[in-house]
């Protein structure tokens, strides 16, 4: 198969993202688009609009923000894993606390990323997920 054939019959990873830090969702989206293998789907800024839009868009992975207006994000959790299908559920944050990062862990979410990793090094961690 040629390379272009190749490209055309790549089906694009999805991803939700939430952040409520508008120029973190900008930065990320960016990132992101020029990999040319992923595609921002939504961004939602709470809570309430992750839930929904996690649940209309079907997405195949949702970068979560630790930190989100009504206290850290681990409630979300459980809603996310319900749905179906499945979406990977990644958080990513600059909040250094072990404790969170364990917490996150055991309630099953598929990774925990320091939002100060090099962008490499975040796509590397991605592909990783997924097998890629």
């Amino acid at each position: 198969m040629h390379d272009s054939e190749q490209t055309k019959t790549t089906r694009l990873h999805t991803v939700l993202l939430v952040d409520d830090d508008e120029r973190v969702s900008r930065t990320l989206t960016i990132l992101l688009r020029l990999s040319k293998e992923w595609e921002v789907v939504g961004t939602a800024k709470d809570e309430t609009s992750a839930l929904a839009m996690a649940a209309a868009l079907c997405p195949d992975l949702i970068l979560l923000d630790l930190w989100l207006p009504k206290g850290n994000s681990l409630g979300l959790i459980p809603y996310l894993r319900a749905l179906y299908p499945t979406p990977l559920v990644v958080i990513l944050t600059a909040d250094p606390a072990e404790s969170l990062r364990e917490q996150a862990l055991a309630m099953g979410v598929d990774g925990y990323l320091d939002k100060t990793m090099g962008p490499d090094r975040l796509l590397s961690e991605l592909h990783a997920l997924f097998g890629d």
